[in-house]
């Protein structure tokens, strides 16, 4: 089931035209709600982000690290923009107990502003912990696991315009089942596209997660 469109959304964003004699109430709704549900999870896999808000609780990041100044940057690896964090530990070999940070909520914890499409730092939240101050500490040499609240509450309208957009050109498919598209009749069939056309494929990589 899609969750960034609904499909009566997508109805109004796509009427169909069915042949006559049908009503057309509902006779294709399984159709368009696989076209909703590929989209969704095709842009969820290349984005590699679930926009959705979501509290995720002592997951591990796709990267953390300890800057020379104590400076502590966690990288979410489920969902953003991130918009709130609870809880923040970390582990440093030889010692084998998570320990718990804490930090000044009002000056302390640097949060992405919840723009759409997101800005590359969206996935990530900058941390000046209180106390004694971490060392430097490169991503390989400390872990952390973190329990925060990202995405966001309602689907932006410029991604569930791109959703919409990319489960209509999934739904059109169908036409060439076999991947082949006849430009004229009797005419030799052309290989139908496979891909997403390039303006479409540019949207999609506005919302994807930079490499960290």
């Amino acid at each position: 089931m899609s969750t960034y469109v609904q499909l009566a959304e997508f109805k109004q964003y796509f009427p169909i035209t069915f042949p006559s004699g049908s009503s057309g109430s509902s006779a294709d709704d399984t159709t368009l709600q696989q076209s909703l549900d590929r989209a969704e999870g095709e842009f969820n896999r290349i984005a590699d982000t679930n926009f959705n808000q979501q509290t995720l609780v002592n997951e591990y990041p796709t990267r953390a690290w300890v800057d020379r100044n104590g400076m502590v940057t966690i990288s979410a690896r489920t969902t953003a923009p991130i918009t709130s964090v609870t809880s923040i530990q970390y582990l440093l070999p030889p010692i084998p107990t998570w320990q718990s940070l804490s930090w000044d909520p009002a000056n302390g914890i640097f949060l992405p502003d919840p723009s759409d499409p997101p800005r590359q730092w969206a996935w990530q939240v900058q941390v000046l912990p209180l106390g004694t101050p971490l060392m430097l500490q490169a991503a390989d040499n400390i872990f952390f696991r973190w329990s925060y609240t990202g995405g966001y509450a309602s689907p932006p309208s410029t991604l569930k315009a791109l959703i919409l957009r990319m489960a209509m050109f999934l739904y059109k498919l169908r036409e060439a089942p076999l991947g082949r598209l006849n430009s004229q009749p009797g005419m030799m069939s052309q290989p139908a596209i496979i891909r997403w056309p390039d303006d479409l494929q540019r949207s999609i990589l506005v919302w994807q997660r930079p490499a960290v």
